[in-house]
């Protein structure tokens, strides 16, 4: 299952569509809010075992598909995804 996570003050916020993402970046008041937020897109682990990891708060397993940081303007550019261990 794909899904946005939006990091703002270096807390995630799950999100189902890229407009929500990005509506998640133009809200920051401030110039150095806007470019401080990262959306990322990520594949979420919707097998048994990771549905169960999740609902017992131990965390699922994702991957990161794209990622966007957050403009001046509120909008997104699209960087460089970073490699997961």
């Amino acid at each position: 299952m794909h899904a946005y996570v939006t990091w703002k003050h270096g807390t995630p916020h799950y999100v189902a569509t890229f407009e929500e993402a990005r509506a998640a970046v133009r809200e920051e008041p401030t110039v150095g809010e806007r470019v401080a937020v990262c959306v990322d897109l990520v594949d979420v682990d919707t097998s048994k075992a990771g549905v169960l990891r999740i609902l017992n708060s131990r965390g699922g397993y994702q991957t990161t598909l794209r990622s966007w940081q957050g403009t001046a303007r509120g909008g997104l550019k699209e960087c460089r995804v970073e490699k997961q261990a």
